[in-house]
Parts: C-alpha cells; sequence; structure tokens
C-alpha cells in the first residue's frame, strides 16, 4: 500500500509528452495526462538526460499497455456493438494543430508552441481514421468521434521526421463533400510517426482493395452517365444511371489508369480527366463536390503502384 506521500496512478490510455506548456524549464520535463484530459501530472529531472531516460521508460510503458487495451477494445466493441465500430488496428494520443479562425488553415509559425496544439486521440479502423477529444472508455464513445476520416478517401500528404526538427508532425488530407479536411498531427517520437504513416497507408490501399469498384454518377456532354474506377480495369464511362432499365448500357470510354496523362477539378462540381483518347481532356459535371472522387483516383492510382513494387 503507498504510504501517505505516495501517489499511485494508472498509466494506461495516458498521454505522454516531453514538450511542456506551463512554463517550466525545457528540456528537463515531462508530462503525463490523465485519458479524459482532465488530470496532468508535470515530472522534472535533473538533467536532460534524466529526463529522456524516464521519457524512454514512460513511453516504453504506455505503449505496452495501450497494445493491450487496443486488444480489450477490440474484444469488447465486437462483442457490444454488432459491427457499428469496425476492426481496430491502431489507436494512442497524438496532438492536432487547430486551424486558424481567420483563413481555415493551420499557422505554421506557431508550430513549436505548445499551446497551439491539442491533444487528440486517434483510432485507425479498417475503414477509418477516427479522432476523440479524450480516450474513448465505452461503446457509446467509441461510436462517437469528433472527426472521422474515410481511409478510402484520405491521403497522408506529407511527414516531418528530420532528426533536426524538435515538432514530428504528418498532414493527412480527406476528400469530402465539404471540400477538403487537412489535420495536422504530431507523434512524440520518430518511431511513433512511422508507425501512424505506414498505418494509414496500407489502411488506404486495403480500403481501395476491399472498395474494388465505384461507380460515381455525372454529366458528360449534356448526357446522364455513370464514371466508374476499377482497381483491375481502370476507368469506365457508361451512358445512362444505374437505375437505367429497358435497354442495354453504352460504354462510352474504356481506359486503363495507366493512359492517365492529367486530372483536375474545380472544386466545386466539375472534374477533367485526360486519358489520352480522341476526346483530349474530358469534363464530367459530378453534380456535388469532385474532392472525394478524386482523392479515392488518388488512393487507386498509389495502391496500384504499391502492389506492383514501383514505389521508391
Amino acid at each position: 500500500m503507498p504510504g501517505k506521500s505516495e501517489v499511485v496512478n494508472s498509466c494506461q490510455l495516458c498521454k505522454l509528452m516531453s514538450r511542456v506548456s506551463f512554463g517550466v524549464a525545457e528540456g528537463r520535463t515531462l508530462e503525463l495526462h490523465s485519458p479524459d484530459g482532465v488530470h496532468a501530472c508535470v515530472l522534472r529531472a535533473a538533467d536532460q538526460q534524466d529526463a529522456t531516460a524516464w521519457f524512454n521508460a514512460l513511453h516504453s510503458a504506455l505503449q505496452a499497455l495501450t497494445a493491450r487495451a487496443l486488444q480489450l477494445a477490440a474484444r469488447t466493441l465486437q462483442a457490444t456493438m454488432q459491427g457499428a465500430v469496425q476492426d481496430l488496428v491502431l489507436m494512442g494520443w497524438l496532438a492536432r494543430r487547430p486551424p486558424d479562425a481567420q483563413n481555415g488553415q493551420a499557422n505554421s509559425e506557431s508550430s513549436e508552441d505548445p499551446d497551439r496544439w491539442q491533444a487528440v486521440f486517434a483510432a485507425v479502423t479498417d475503414r477509418e481514421l477516427r479522432l476523440y477529444e479524450s480516450a474513448p472508455w465505452s461503446p457509446e464513445a467509441w461510436a462517437a468521434p469528433a472527426d472521422t476520416c474515410p481511409l478510402l478517401s484520405t491521403r497522408l500528404v506529407s511527414s516531418s521526421s528530420s532528426r533536426q526538427n524538435e515538432v514530428i508532425t504528418l498532414v493527412v488530407r480527406c476528400g469530402s463533400q465539404d471540400g477538403v479536411q487537412s489535420h495536422t498531427l504530431r507523434a512524440e517520437t520518430h518511431r511513433d510517426l512511422a508507425t501512424w504513416a505506414r498505418t494509414l497507408v496500407q489502411g488506404s490501399h486495403n480500403a481501395v482493395a476491399a472498395q474494388r469498384e465505384l461507380a460515381c454518377r455525372c454529366i458528360w456532354q449534356r448526357k446522364p452517365c455513370q464514371l466508374l474506377l476499377h482497381y483491375e480495369d481502370g476507368f469506365t464511362l457508361i451512358e445512362g444511371q444505374a437505375n437505367t432499365l429497358g435497354r442495354e448500357q453504352k460504354v462510352l470510354m474504356k481506359a486503363p489508369f495507366e493512359s492517365l496523362r492529367s486530372s483536375g477539378d474545380d472544386g466545386i462540381r466539375l472534374l477533367w480527366l485526360d486519358v489520352g483518347g480522341d476526346e483530349g481532356e474530358m469534363e464530367f459535371d459530378l453534380e456535388s463536390c469532385p474532392k472525394p472522387f478524386v482523392f479515392i483516383l488518388h488512393n487507386f492510382l498509389s495502391a496500384k503502384i504499391h502492389r506492383l513494387g514501383l514505389y521508391a
């Protein structure tokens, strides 16, 4: 039993930070935050070397606890949610830089200001990247993330793992009906960064392999059509909508992904593709924001490249 001067805290799903936000000496202090974000413990070491040793020990222990918590959460959710929550692949704490209130973009000048980062609990399932304000402890909390990014339309666009850069970040973007959602996330170690980056990229590729085919209704040359993406066959443009009855649908264009020369969109409803045909650049009216289709197309192409082993 602990004495009166001792404090015992469970470290399961706690957040460990090496960059402090309470104004104490940087390089010698650590922060340990409770899973609900209510409580915090600031630890100050004698010197930076001692602080690094404590950080590494705590980080290793937290990783082991998180791995066990992931297995427990996966079993519990499968038993209680009946498919409402997908299979968990990775979870843990990151920090998110909030968008600037005026222009909706993150302010890079404040990237090293600890107060400009918000703790976020992230979880990658077989279909989504989910962000929570605190660690979810109940099935109801797991089912109510603050932000959700379908992996099929989510891309890792950059990551910073330079040893000279104290801020270790990755930028994730998701194509949605409201445009492009961007999340700048910070990891505590380079190994954490590599794990999250690899999981997100592989998750997007697995989502493509599971989806295999996507159909999007559109208007081409004033005619209602369907623009199809197929993992193996590439692009297919079919005349008429999916519910067309009584007549055979005509194939207007068919091209493999390898023939794609360029693509573009206006961010509102128009998509342009040049697949090297006689029509040149083809314009499609998707009747809604084209960003989901564009991001899914990029993931289809990326998955194909990785499957062929052509990536660097």
